[in-house]
């Protein structure tokens, strides 16, 4: 039997030269050098956050204390462009898109009732042609009342052209499409234009856009500012002035063909199918204008059925 004593040293291990001592010691040497490895491998903000935030706080103190200079020139630079930007935006871009918006209302509501009341004219003209047999029973009375029906029925048509292109030169240098209610307006206009112009039905009082347009300027009288001659001088320059009257020759002539046509009092004829889309196109016009009705006769703003060929 053996007999064993506990303890350090009864195992004998602090004895020295023990082999024991030696290999003890070894273990604990590699120990330590693991969990220096272990700290090394992990990220050092989990063993010392705070002191993570305070070397950065102390590196951009720092860094701010040896470069103050630079820094007061970065932010100098930064805040002169942006003020600049500020600068330019409200003192030259805002004020120059305000100012056309201003401009263009002022054109729109300076020609709005020229537009209105010649559009009405025409509307009228045009409304008493297709339902109430105008040519036929004025151009079949005697040779004045024929003269007056067909020469006032060129001037309703040539005014209203005119004072689209009044509008047309007095708009075209500012900005037309940056205001919701001169869209509308340019829409309407060209939608009554296309009327005249478009050759899918009868080419019965056809106008093309250059006709239009030469009409529309022939019809200007230059001043201080833009309108349309009256009628006594568009009688006399018709008379008078080959130029003038040979843009108005092929309308009269489709006007006198339309008046020789036989119809009775409310009768629709072939012949009525482009003035009844002009006519739809400036009831459009109109409404739009004078959407009160304070001018144009609520009545009367009806859109007339289409005719089928």
């Amino acid at each position: 039997m053996f007999a064993f004593e506990t303890g350090k040293e009864g195992l004998g291990l602090n004895k020295p030269g023990n082999d024991y001592t030696e290999i003890f010691r070894l273990q604990k040497r590699e120990y330590n050098c693991s969990r220096q490895k272990i700290a090394e491998l992990t990220p050092y903000r989990v063993n010392h956050p705070h002191k993570i935030n305070l070397d950065m706080f102390n590196w951009l103190q720092e860094t701010f204390e040896q470069n103050s200079i630079m820094w007061l020139l970065l932010s100098s630079t930064i805040g002169g462009i942006a003020g600049a930007t500020t600068k330019f935006l409200f003192d030259f871009l805002l004020p120059q898109e305000i100012t056309k918006k201003l401009q263009t209302r002022k054109l729109l509501k300076k020609y709005r009732n020229p537009i209105l009341r010649s559009g009405l004219d025409l509307q009228s003209r045009l409304f008493n042609i297709i339902d109430q047999s105008f040519l036929q029973i004025y151009c079949n009375k005697n040779e004045e009342e024929k003269e007056y029906a067909i020469k006032s029925t060129l001037y309703v048509i040539a005014e209203f052209l005119g004072w689209k292109e009044i509008l047309r030169r007095e708009v075209q240098f500012l900005d037309f499409g940056n205001v919701k209610s001169s869209r509308e307006l340019e829409k309407l206009l060209n939608n009554v234009s296309r009327q005249f112009t478009t050759d899918a039905i009868d080419f019965i009082f056809r106008l093309p856009k250059g006709y239009q347009r030469a009409i529309g300027e022939i019809m200007i009288k230059e001043g201080n500012s833009l309108e349309c001659i009256g009628f006594a001088e568009f009688v006399l320059r018709l008379n008078t002035d080959s130029e003038f009257s040979k843009w108005l020759a092929q309308l009269t002539k489709d006007i006198e063909m339309l008046a020789s046509q036989g119809k009775d009092y409310g009768e629709r004829i072939p012949s009525d199918v482009r003035l009844v889309e002009i006519h739809n196109a400036l009831v459009n016009l109109l409404i739009f204008l004078d959407s009160n009705y304070i001018y144009v006769p609520e009545k009367r703003m009806r859109l007339l059925p289409s005719i089928t060929r």
